[in-house]
């Protein structure tokens, strides 16, 4: 269990400064199966969000943290349930035309890790 805080932190260290990244969501997909601009498998949330601020189009990117895909949307909406992604806009305006603050886009990082972590803990306890 121990060990499982500490790789998030971790990850969670290494995503806080890479990027300005905007309204981060976990647990949604955008527009499933459709408005892709580009996908790259192998990335890392910090680069997913970075490539969608550069690439001409892109209004949101989703992230699986199972398979560390990164699919760029020329959508932000519609959104569905999905535990196994993250989900965030390349601007700095969201839904409700607000922009959120550094220190927000880390609370939001934070909860995103916490919620992992409990994730793994439930899922280990029921193995």
């Amino acid at each position: 269990m121990f060990d499982t805080i500490v790789i998030k932190l971790i990850e969670l260290y290494s995503i806080i400064g890479q990027s300005q990244c905007y309204d981060v969501n976990s647990g949604f997909d955008i527009a499933p199966g459709s408005h892709d601009i580009i996908r790259w498998e192998g990335m890392d949330l910090g680069p997913c969000c970075d490539w969608c601020k550069a690439t001409p189009d892109c209004q949101a990117y989703v992230w699986s943290k199972s398979s560390r895909t990164c699919f760029l949307k020329d959508v932000t909406q519609p959104r569905n349930p999905n535990d196994d992604l993250i989900i965030g806009l390349s601007q700095g305006t969201g839904v409700n035309g607000k922009v959120i603050t550094r220190m927000q886009y880390y609370e939001a990082l934070l909860s995103i890790a916490i919620k992992d972590i409990f994730f793994n803990l439930q899922h280990n306890a029921q193995s």
